[in-house]
Order: structure tokens, then C-alpha cells, then sequence
């Protein structure tokens, strides 16, 4: 008996329970299990148009948000956005609450200038958004804007890009702020990258502002502006550095969704796969350890103009107008969604259970093989009911948790009759 529970307990420690991972590439298709069901699906018609040539990169007559899915796994937030960005520049906006805390309305000369720099000039986003009230309950601890349009360069040649700029709403107008990369080719595909990473000035094969003869050339894009040899920067240089890990891809293909006008959506925003999707770690965002919430609006190029686009439960109107005199606490229901995190779900895969026991018995947990943890997990544990497995889900390792918590009867003495 006793070898037989020790090989039993030596099996389960070791044994790698997998899951699916989530890849960031535009589209939800194979992806399903790890994001489950939308947070939010559209309620409202576009009036940014309605994109229907089903291009993966050229949405070329409308911008919508269909659904949006989220989750956090691998000390990571992962987010698909189902849509499209037309690809005219404009804006697709994200406020990220994941601390206590945070912004409920936008103070622009608290915040970082000069996010998104080539939108706005002598100011940026955030200063372009001042005024803007989020819902009750809602504090920005953290921005990002993607973009999507067309850039030509002096040797002719004409590529279409989605680029992303981030900013850290905490501290104040020294918050850190990103120009973060961009990408080529829809589906986070770019040859010699890895599926999602965007092109900065550290991996685009140029060696320096002066380089004129990157492969491909308009990797030169990515480099900082060049004040000696450019002064103009006729070469359009946007000085990007991903220095967040963010990684993020699109897919403009859907010509489904919601259709063009306002008031109550039509068309079918559940069936759209494919959009926006991005990934950043959760360290970033200041290693949330309760729900994080995330509120997203499709605005125009200059971030002076909000559409009718949004998260959450959806406005029902038409276009909202000016940032600075959008109140979304006096539009019904939340625009945001809420992504859950436990601090017991130590291996990051959405729930707490007998994984995150083994990864804490290895000491994979915040402070390693400590008593805090394991109470944290014991009671978060029970808070769900500790059920057994169903037949369509990984067979958890219960046994192993009941054997090392005492929970199981167990007698390792001789037996006697």
C-alpha cells in the first residue's frame, strides 16, 4: 500500500498538466477554450462606417467592435478585440483599471504628453482626451492606442501598418510612455519574428538613424528620428521600442458584424472572430491581484472625435462627439468589462485548483513555499467548492491536495484484525 501511494503521489507531481495557450494573432479560432465566452458583445450600430472588402489588412470603409474576449494566464493579460480598424488611422482606444485607485476622469496636464506624438501636435492623446469621464467605478491606471493606416516612403514604397503607443497613467507626467513597434502583415505574421512581436529599433535590421539600407527598407520606419541627417524626418521615422513586451496583431478580414447607422445593432457581432488582439504582462500592469477591468472606444485619427463604438453593455446613440463632453456614468450600464484574477491562481490558467497546489508545493508561487500562499490557495480553494472534475475537463489532482492537507484517511501503520 505504501509503495503504491508513493508511486501514485510521485506520478501526479510530476505529471504536466497542460493547457491550451493562447496565440496572439488576430483571430479567436483555436483559441476558443482559453478565452471562453465574450465579455461583451455589441449592442449598437456603427456610425464609423462598415467595413465589408475583407481585407486582413485594409478595412477600408468602416471601423465597428464586435465582441471582446479577455483573460489572464501565464502572468499575462491577453485580449481579442473583434472587429475592425479602418485604415485610416483611426484610433483603437483602451483604458486599462487593473490597481486601486487610477483616473475616473481624464486631467491631461497630469498625465504624459506626447503619446501618440505623430496624431497630435504639441500635445498627444491623453492631452486630446481631457475631460472624458469614465463610469463610476471605473479609474484608468493605464492607456493604449493601436492605429491602422498607410505610410509612403521616399523609395516609393507604400506599406500599411498597425502601430501601438502606450502610457502609465500613475505617475503622473512622468508616467512611462511607448511608441511600441509595428506590424506589416495582418495575423501578427512578420517573417523573422515571432507570431505577435511588433518591429522596433532594436530587431529591424537597421544599424542606426542613418541607415538607409535596412532590409526590408521600410524597417527604417521603426528608428528614432534622425535630427542631423533628417532634420525633417522626410523619412518618417517614429522611434519605436517595445519596451513593455507587448505583443499584438491584426486581423481586419471580417466583413460580418454589426452593420452602419445607429441605434440597436443589427447583423451578427457574435460570429465575428477576428480583430485586434494584444498581449501585455501583468507586471506591467502593476501585478493586479483582484479583477481587472478594461474599457475600449473606437475614436478618428486625431483623438479629437469618440464614435459610438464602445465595450461593455454598448451607448444605444450615435457618435458621442468631443472627449471632453463624454460622460459615460450618465449612459445606462458600464462600458468597461471585467477580467477575473485570483492571487491563488498560481499557474494563471483562470481558476484555482489542484495545479496551483503542485506549482506551490514546487515553489512556484509569489513567496516561494510560503505558509501565506498556501493558506491564500487553501481558501480560495474551498470559496469553490473544491468539485470534483467533469468528464469534459483535465482530471485535477485532488488526491494528491487531500493526501498533503490531511484531508484523506490514510493509515500507514500494520493493519489489524
Amino acid at each position: 500500500m505504501v509503495k503504491f501511494l508513493c508511486a501514485a503521489l510521485t506520478t501526479l507531481a510530476l505529471a504536466d498538466f497542460s493547457r491550451a495557450q493562447i496565440s496572439i494573432d488576430g483571430s479567436l479560432v483555436g483559441d476558443e477554450s482559453g478565452y471562453g465566452t465574450a465579455l461583451s458583445i455589441q449592442n449598437t450600430n456603427t456610425q464609423y462606417g462598415n467595413a465589408t472588402n475583407g481585407d486582413p489588412r485594409i478595412a477600408s470603409s468602416g471601423s465597428e467592435i464586435d465582441q471582446v474576449f479577455a483573460q489572464v494566464a501565464d502572468g499575462r493579460l491577453n485580449v481579442l478585440i473583434t472587429g475592425n480598424l479602418e485604415s485610416n488611422f483611426n484610433k483603437l482606444n483602451v483604458f486599462i483599471d487593473s490597481n486601486p485607485g487610477g483616473m475616473n476622469q481624464i486631467e491631461g496636464t497630469s498625465l504624459p504628453t506626447q503619446v501618440d506624438p505623430f496624431c497630435c501636435s504639441g500635445s498627444g492623446a491623453l492631452q486630446r482626451f481631457n475631460g472624458l469621464r469614465f463610469d463610476n467605478g471605473f479609474e484608468a491606471d493605464h492607456f493604449l492606442t493601436f492605429s491602422n493606416g498607410n505610410h509612403i516612403f521616399g523609395a516609393g514604397i507604400d506599406i500599411w501598418t498597425l502601430s501601438a503607443y502606450y502610457a502609465d497613467l500613475t505617475q503622473g507626467t512622468e508616467g512611462n510612455k511607448s511608441e511600441i513597434g509595428f506590424q506589416r502583415f495582418a495575423a501578427g505574421v512578420e517573417p523573422g519574428f515571432g507570431i505577435g512581436v511588433p518591429i522596433d529599433q532594436l530587431n529591424n535590421g537597421c544599424t542606426g538613424p542613418a541607415d538607409t539600407t535596412c532590409s526590408p527598407l521600410e524597417h527604417e520606419f521603426a528608428e528614432p528620428v534622425d535630427l542631423i541627417n533628417d532634420p525633417t524626418n522626410s523619412r518618417n521615422h517614429r522611434n519605436f521600442l517595445n519596451n513593455i513586451d507587448i505583443l499584438m496583431a491584426i486581423d481586419n478580414s471580417n466583413t460580418a458584424g454589426v452593420n452602419g447607422g445607429s441605434g440597436a445593432a443589427t447583423g451578427n457581432p457574435q460570429s465575428v472572430l477576428t480583430g485586434i488582439e494584444f498581449s501585455l504582462p501583468l507586471a506591467v500592469l502593476g501585478n493586479p491581484t483582484s479583477a481587472i477591468k478594461l474599457l475600449a472606444f473606437i475614436g478618428n485619427g486625431a483623438h479629437n472625435h469618440v464614435s459610438n463604438q464602445f465595450s461593455g453593455v454598448g451607448v444605444l446613440l450615435g457618435n458621442l462627439g468631443s472627449p471632453g463632453s463624454v460622460n459615460l456614468a450618465n449612459i445606462a450600464g458600464n462600458q468597461f468589462v471585467t477580467i477575473p484574477i485570483s492571487p491563488a491562481d498560481f499557474d494563471g490558467d483562470g481558476d484555482v485548483d489542484g495545479r496551483d497546489f503542485l506549482l506551490w508545493q514546487r515553489g512556484g508561487s509569489p513567496a516561494e513555499l510560503g505558509p501565506a500562499d498556501l493558506a491564500l490557495w487553501q481558501a480560495q480553494y474551498a470559496s469553490v467548492g473544491g468539485a470534483p472534475p467533469s468528464a469534459t475537463r483535465v482530471p485535477e489532482p485532488y488526491f494528491i491536495s487531500w493526501v498533503i492537507l490531511g484531508l484523506w484517511p490514510i493509515r500507514l501503520g500494520p493493519r489489524r484484525f
